[in-house]
Formats: C-alpha cells, structure tokens, sequence
C-alpha cells in the first residue's frame, strides 16, 4: 500500500517549487477583493435603514437565487449582509482556482508526457495524485486564514472573528472539495481539457440546483455543496455543521479519485475518447478549426457558466430603482449627467 505514495514528499515539493508564484497571485487577488470589498462597504450602508432597505432587496427571489437565502432580518448588520452577498461568488472563485490547480498537475502533466518522466523514476503509482492534493489543501488552508483573519483585523463591529474564521471556512472547505472533483473528472475524462470543462459544468449544475432549491425552499439546496455552505449563517448564527458535512464530502471524493486512478491507464481516461472520422473536415484542417474542436469542452463549460450568470444578472435588472432609492451615494454614482 505504501509503495503507491512512495516519495510522495519529494514530489510535493516539486509541485510546490512549479506552482508558488501562480498560488500567491491567486491567494492576493482573492484575498484583495475579499477583504477590500468589506472595507468599503461601511460607507455604501452605514445605517440600519440602508441595510434594511438592501435586505428586502435581497428578499426577491432573483437575488434568493443569485446570492443565496436572506438570514438574520431581524438584525440586518453590515457582516450579515457582507457575507450573503459576497460569500458565494468568492466560493465560486475559489472552486475555478483549485479545477485548473489540479487538472494542471494531473491530466494535464500526463499529456504533456511530464508524468511520464516523473513515473519512471522511484514514485509511487498515485504519488502525484496525493501530492497534488496536499498542494491543493495547504493552499486552500492559507486562504482560509488570510481571509480569516483579514476579515477580523478591518475591526469592524458586526464582524467578529467566529464569523471571520467561519469565512474563511467555507472558502477553504469548498476549494477542497472542488478540487476533489476535479481530480475525480481528471481519472474519468480522456483530456485535460475534457477535464475543465466536465468541472466547470459541474459547478455550474451545482449553482443551479442551489438556486431552484433556495427559491423555491425545498430539499435541493441540500444536495449542492454551494447550497450545503449557504446555511452557515455567517456572523449570524455561525453554524459550522455545513462545513463538517463538505469535508466528509471531500475526503470521500478523494478517496473515490485515489480508487479509479488504481485502476485505469496512465494517459488515458476511464471515459474513452470517441474515434474520429477517417477523414478530417476542411474546416477541422484549418488552425481556427483545429484549435475551436480542441477547446470545445471549455467553450461548452464556460458558456454554460456565462449563460447562468447573465440569466442571473438580467433577472434582477427589474430592481435596481429599489436598490438605489434613498441611497445618496448609489444616486450619486447612476445618475445622469446628460
């Protein structure tokens, strides 16, 4: 059994040497945009009048299926209201990094023919499945506690630091967890980019079963993992169950990619590629044509991705007046200087 992780060690910190840079300027974007947002928004809804008027915004379900179920109206602080409106796109964010982490040291290391120069030294078989993990969690942990902790220290009242840890939580929990996934889609699809675009499909089904479940208030919101870290109740009730359940979630999922990269070929998936005509089309023989069939995986997932968050953002269009109505700045910043 230890023969299959052996020189796991090693193998991490080769990883670790490939991918530091590109980890840090996606742990300081988020982490600038996570903690900046916060920052500013004691300006954009100073007064519980403001944020009250923005939670019966939040109420309507375009924005119930958009950023998740409205919680603690009975009193609506700026961490409350923080935390509904950004915590779900930060995941969102998150999950992308950790699908192109992992299939970029997986599948994609064995198209390149990488892999195989790393398997024929003295490695274990799912010795780069295991360090890629360990990369991806110590990643996913340091985000948690720069978004922990950054969160804490802007010392703004309503956020307290059971909150803030919890923050940081959910975005760890669930990069984790879609890391996972990607690793599992890496064992099953043929290509690395068969590899993207069955994740990011996949995220996006989650995100939509998410929003029929907490509009519609029934048991869907519990079988996406997005509906799953929603009920946290950030800087309200703090409940952490949410995120015990995502990582069983994880930790079985990570067992169920380690089982299927047992068993099927170096360089191929469990899913086998589909031949190909005997005869390339004149469009295919083109490099336009050649490079849209090799990314069609991705432009299917991206563009399903794309079709939901512009359904999303056009189904709320019918609210803005309400949103801006008695608010100064938003005036200020919408209006027309024609």
């Amino acid at each position: 059994m230890t023969e299959r992780f052996n020189n796991t060690t090693k193998l991490t910190k080769h990883i670790f040497k490939r991918e530091w840079k590109t980890a840090l300027v996606w742990l300081f974007i988020l982490a600038f945009i996570t903690i900046g947002v916060a920052a500013i928004f004691s300006d954009l809804y100073g007064t519980p009048e403001d944020r009250l008027g923005m939670a019966e915004t939040m109420s309507n379900p375009a924005m119930v299926a958009m950023v998740g179920p409205v919680y603690g109206l009975d009193d609506y602080t700026q961490g409350i209201m923080y935390a509904q409106m950004m915590v779900l796109f930060s995941i969102l964010a998150v999950a992308i990094m950790n699908i192109f982490l992992v299939i970029k040291h997986t599948r994609k290391d064995e198209e390149s023919g990488r892999l195989e120069v790393i398997k024929s030294l003295p490695v274990g078989r799912a010795s780069d499945l295991l360090a890629t993990m360990l990369i991806c969690i110590k990643i996913n942990l340091v985000l948690a506690l720069i978004t922990g902790f950054g969160l804490y220290f802007l010392n703004i009242e309503s956020m307290d630091l059971a909150g803030s840890l919890l923050y940081g939580a959910s975005l760890g929990i669930s990069g984790i967890l879609f890391g996972g996934i990607a690793a599992l889609f890496a064992q099953i699809a043929s290509t690395s980019r068969g590899a993207i675009g069955y994740s990011v499909v996949f995220l996006g089904v989650m995100y939509m079963i998410r929003a029929i479940g907490d509009v519609g208030e029934n048991i869907l919101s519990y079988i996406s993992p997005l509906g799953i870290v929603m009920k946290t109740e950030i800087y309200y009730n703090n409940y952490w169950w949410p995120i015990l359940i995502l990582l069983v979630l994880a930790v079985i999922i990570f067992l169920l990619a380690f089982k299927l990269n047992g068993i099927r070929d170096l360089g191929a998936g469990l899913v086998a590629a589909k031949p190909g005509r005997k005869e390339a089309s004149g469009f295919l023989q083109t490099p336009i044509g050649l490079t849209m069939r090799l990314l069609r995986p991705t432009f299917i997932g991206w563009g399903i991705a794309a079709f939901l968050m512009g359904v999303s953002y056009g189904s709320i269009f019918g609210y803005i007046e309400v949103c801006i109505e008695g608010r100064e700045l938003m005036q200020q910043i919408f209006r027309n200087h024609d």
